[in-house]
């Protein structure tokens, strides 16, 4: 039966650093393998690892008693490594800026948006104030078109000769009431209504009557020398006639 070499070899020893140093049980090893693809678990000599201040500092205090390796290879990759991480932390540092930067625009937008938010409710308070205003406007208007329409109706009796005629005819009329009710003292008349001939008849001779008045207006006919003190005189005239 065959037995493993590498089953009594220091594996702390092996790959770095042996707090036992000489009083450890197992045995260590003392000579650095240079095989490349050596197969590290079968191998008797030591595979130390990469010191990890060396790696990332580029310094060791224990200096070349160091239990890990110094490989200048190593260093190199250190360094790049480095170089990297600090490529990084210069990125990082920019985009901490960055989104300093895109947070205080952020917060200046919120405001802004709050203001405009505002100025849309104080324009819908606005709006619905000026809508009632409208609304109480139009009323006022359709009540002063109605009053201006009704004064304009007041005002055609201003209108020179308008007055006198609306005078003119209420004289007339006046007139002829006061005739008629002369004939029915003088008549004995017991009934006020009577046929239309007989009513036509006594407005004729009513304005017979009120010819002679100088102080009358008359309506002439068209047809004779007939006169009358009335347009409805003048109607009765040319039905009769």
């Amino acid at each position: 039966m065959a037995v493993n070499v590498s089953q009594n070899i220091c594996k702390f020893q092996k790959y770095g650093f042996c707090k036992f140093r000489d009083k450890c049980r197992l045995k260590h090893l003392f000579i650095n393998c240079d095989v490349k693809d050596c197969k590290e678990v079968d191998c008797i000599k030591r595979h130390p690892k990469r010191c990890k201040y060396f790696f990332l500092r580029r310094f060791c205090k224990f200096g070349d008693s160091c239990s890990y390796s110094h490989d200048e290879e190593t260093s190199k990759e250190a360094t790049n490594l480095h170089l990297e991480i600090e490529k990084i932390k210069k990125k990082n540092k920019e985009l901490e800026e960055d989104s300093e930067v895109l947070k205080q625009t952020n917060l200046k937008l919120q405001n802004e948006l709050a203001k405009v938010k505002e100025e849309i409710n104080a324009m819908r308070i606005k709006k619905a104030t000026i809508e009632e205003e409208n609304k109480e406007v139009t009323e006022i208007n359709e009540n002063l078109i109605e009053d201006i329409t009704e004064l304009n109706e007041r005002m055609e009796f201003l209108i020179p000769g308008k007055l006198e005629e609306e005078v003119l005819e209420l004289r007339e009329e006046n007139a002829i009431q006061k005739c008629i009710l002369e004939m029915y003292k003088h008549e004995g008349l017991k009934e006020k209504n009577g046929t239309d001939d007989e009513q036509d008849a006594n407005l004729i001779d009513l304005d017979e009557r009120l010819n002679e008045d100088p102080n009358v207006d008359r309506f002439s006919c068209a047809s004779c020398k007939f006169t009358s003190t009335s347009q409805r005189g003048i109607n009765v005239h040319i039905g009769l006639k």
